[in-house]
């Protein structure tokens, strides 16, 4: 059975919602990199430490989020005879 043209249509959704996400949460995580080497040369440990624990957690959401992205993945080739081809076809920021 393949995707419907409704479920296409969501796949593709998707995986734009996906490149952004994960391009949105890079671009956090660098931001917060950059806050705690501001404290840190500013002598503010506190105030770095705290920067580089949300940066940790951004990277860590962010490689969540990565692999919830291959299970969909998965999931989508082992439900629909075209899963395969709408996965590539629609990249989604890998």
């Amino acid at each position: 059975m393949d995707l419907s043209p409704e479920e296409k249509q969501l796949v593709t959704a998707t995986q734009a919602d996906l490149a952004t996400a994960k391009e949105a949460l890079r671009g956090a995580a660098n931001k917060m990199r950059q806050m705690a080497k501001i404290n840190r040369e500013a002598g503010r440990a506190k105030a770095s430490n705290a920067a580089m624990r949300f940066e940790g957690v951004l990277i860590r959401v962010r490689g969540e989020l990565h692999e919830a992205h291959a299970d969909a993945g998965d999931a989508l080739c082992d439900c629909f005879d075209d899963g395969g081809p709408v996965i590539l076809g629609g990249g989604g920021g890998r």
